[in-house]
């Protein structure tokens, strides 16, 4: 009985993990490193993120923001065309950009933008997804 007990366990938890596996999957991250230049001129990550599913959300998330005026942020593809709303880029938080328009299956990469009125270029690191899942 207490194999049996044991074998039951042992199934349930592989189940589990299996399960979550789908969830990574469905919900993975890039860090992206981008030189944005001044004056509100976009600069593109050269890191992709591979949409995973038919989310209609791109997440965002700003790790090194040195200017001070802020940045916005956006989905594109490989020809640069935008695929999301344009959100802010925060620092240490997420956001999200609705109207991905993205299909599943191809590559995606983060659009940014200075303000128009920011004077000097700069390097930030972030990371994105193609694929948020906000539930």
């Amino acid at each position: 009985m207490k194999r049996r007990n044991k074998r039951i366990v042992y199934l349930f938890v592989v189940f589990c993990f299996l399960l979550s596996l789908g969830k990574i999957a469905a919900e993975s991250w890039t860090t992206g490193y981008v030189s944005v230049p001044s004056g509100g001129r976009p600069g593109y990550t050269e890191e992709y993120n591979i949409k995973q599913n038919e989310s209609r959300w791109a997440g965002f998330w700003g790790d090194s923001l040195p200017n001070a005026f802020g940045y916005t942020v956006a989905l594109v593809n490989y020809g640069k065309y935008i695929r999301s709303d344009t959100v802010e880029l925060r620092k240490l938080e997420t956001t999200w950009a609705d109207n991905n328009s993205g299909k599943p299956g191809y590559y995606y990469y983060a659009r940014v933008n200075s303000k128009f009125y920011e004077p000097n270029w700069s390097r930030i690191t972030l990371q994105f997804t193609a694929a948020y899942d906000t539930e």
